[in-house]
């Protein structure tokens, strides 16, 4: 779909490691993706970036499109929800990708928020950092 809506990415400190249920984790993130290339402007960026906070790792997913507007903002992860925009511009969505994406975060122990923004919509993701195991050592 990037390439159909000519919007390129940036990507950046997407080397944390979390566990979870991989095809559920991949759905949420192409969930927020695909929700951000939509409402890009052609020729536009999508940036992800990742960055530890404590025992989260946090992802966030922005767009350079419109936003979100306000009276849309409580209602967003609604099952459903659609906005005038996304139904003005007529993408086909049903309104349950946000949903499931928030489903999927707090079903890992963490969290989804649209977060403030200049311009754009911006999408935190939170996820606990896997814990680490000691690496095992042979025994000379």
């Amino acid at each position: 779909r990037a390439e159909e809506f000519e919007v390129g990415f940036e990507l950046s400190g997407l080397d944390i490691l979390v566990e979870g249920r991989p095809n559920d984790l991949a759905r949420l993130f192409r969930n927020l993706i695909d929700n951000a290339v939509t409402h890009s402007p052609r020729g536009s960026l999508v940036r992800v970036t990742g960055t530890r906070e404590g025992a989260f790792a946090v992802v966030v997913v922005e767009d350079e499109g419109e936003g979100v507007p306000n009276e849309d903002r409580s209602r967003i992860f609604e099952p459903f929800f659609r906005g005038a925009r996304s139904r003005a511009l007529a993408t086909g969505g049903s309104g349950l990708g946000l949903g499931i994406a928030r489903e999927v975060a707090r079903s890992h122990g963490g969290n989804l928020t649209l977060d403030k923004s200049v311009f754009g919509a911006r999408f935190v993701v939170e996820l606990p950092i896997a814990a680490t195991r000691p690496s095992r050592t042979s025994l000379e």
